[in-house]
């Protein structure tokens, strides 16, 4: 695995943030897993893709208060644990896909804390796991929810604390490009938010150029759809316009944008290839964002499957349309997100795989058999024809269509 560049990669979001009460760390919470941090029920569900659990040891899970139709109870795993992480990056390796970023929320980095110390012990897992499994790794900073006015100083402290006392940049596997460690900073210039352009920039600058060489990167940042324009969800401040063309990497938020083959077109006609064509004549990479799918019914009330997978036609659309324009590089949300109903890695191929009660989707939501690693092995395709080793084709290999049924939408192309 080539750990000095990005080109050639489909790299995961990471969130590595659920945590049950007796996983051993001091949150002591359902984080996540519940909108209200009790025991998970049928009323206080956070998460719309329920996880395929069959692999996972009893001693991993913790129960619940929900049950299968064969009346069962229901258990969820820990973050917090290493053997559920270094699963994962046992998943990751089996099907060849590269590596991750893993999420690190600045909300929750307040030193000293219990979040703050599941945090760490989540990244110590990630790094063990990647060198185990020899995958990579970088940080994406997420500025959801953090405190404006402290933001770069609380993003600076931490960078100084994971390099100083975390030792992060002495893992062989983690990611660097353009000759120093790939850092990402998400959320910033959305219109939404009040982070302001100045200090953003300052950010930027401290990361790039006036911090001490050993705390320096090449840094990407994880910006509104609309960056180039600043319209719909960039803040219309034209100072972000320097903001954005002061990264090393640029990855637009892609997720909820579109819903259909059409839209996802008109999108790339209208955002992707002018994006393209501005970052190469910066010298800046391009880094587009692909998704399986939506849904965070239980999480926000809402309508349940509102961008639907439709067998991985919709995931697979995106990665030939992406990979068609010249994209070196793809960031795919997310490998665990199962809040969002984005998530890649194993979930329930059939609904008797779910609790009862609330719904929560199976990968049969829409009438197809598919196997429970079905997005795993469409990611490892995607990885071959990216980096190279495959070439670019719509059609799957028949020894893939072969798990599924013959009335699946992405083996009839």
């Amino acid at each position: 695995m080539d750990t000095q560049t990005l080109n050639g990669k489909l790299m995961f979001g990471y969130q590595g943030w659920f945590s049950t009460p007796q996983d051993g760390s001091a949150l002591k919470d359902w984080t996540h897993w519940t909108k209200d941090h009790h025991i998970p029920s049928q009323k206080n569900m956070a998460i719309d893709l329920w996880p395929d659990l069959t692999e996972f040891m009893p001693q991993e899970l913790e129960k619940t208060n929900l049950k299968y139709s064969n009346g069962n109870i229901a258990t969820v795993f820990s973050s917090f644990r290493f053997s559920t992480v270094r699963r994962h990056f046992q998943w990751m390796q089996d099907y060849g896909i590269q590596g991750i970023f893993l999420q690190r929320f600045v909300s929750e980095i307040t030193p000293h804390t219990p979040t703050f110390q599941f945090r760490n012990q989540v990244l110590q897992n990630v790094l063990k796991s990647a060198a185990e499994t020899g995958r990579v790794v970088s940080l994406m900073y997420d500025v959801t929810g953090s405190n404006p006015a402290t933001v770069v100083e609380d993003i600076q402290k931490d960078w100084i604390f994971l390099v100083d006392q975390q030792h992060l940049l002495n893992s062989t596997q983690y990611l660097h490009h353009k000759g120093k460690p790939l850092l990402a900073l998400w959320g910033f210039g959305f219109s939404n938010r009040k982070f302001t352009p100045e200090k953003t920039l300052q950010l930027i600058h401290w990361f790039t150029h006036s911090a001490p060489k050993k705390y320096q990167v090449t840094l990407m940042g994880g910006v509104p759809t609309h960056w180039r324009t600043l319209t719909k969800d960039a803040d219309s401040n034209p100072l972000w316009s320097h903001v954005y063309r002061s990264y090393d990497v640029l990855s637009p938020w892609m997720v909820g944008r579109f819903k259909s083959q059409k839209k996802l077109e008109l999108l790339i006609q209208e955002v992707t290839q002018p994006d393209l064509m501005e970052t190469r004549k910066l010298g800046i990479d391009y880094m587009p964002v692909i998704f399986p799918g939506f849904s965070w019914a239980n999480l926000k009330n809402e309508a349940s499957n509102t961008i639907p997978r439709n067998g991985g036609l919709f995931y697979w659309n995106q990665i030939i349309s992406y990979l068609k324009t010249g994209n070196k590089m793809l960031y795919g949300a997310m490998f665990d997100e199962i809040d969002e109903g984005t998530a890649i890695f194993k979930v329930a191929p059939t609904p008797a795989l779910t609790p009862v009660f609330p719904h929560f989707l199976s990968l049969a939501e829409e009438g197809y058999s598919i196997p429970n690693d079905w997005y795993l092995r469409l990611s490892g395709i995607a990885t071959q024809m990216l980096s190279g080793q495959r070439p670019v084709s719509e059609k799957l290999p028949e020894e893939l269509c072969a798990k599924v049924e013959a009335n699946n939408p992405i083996c009839k192309k």
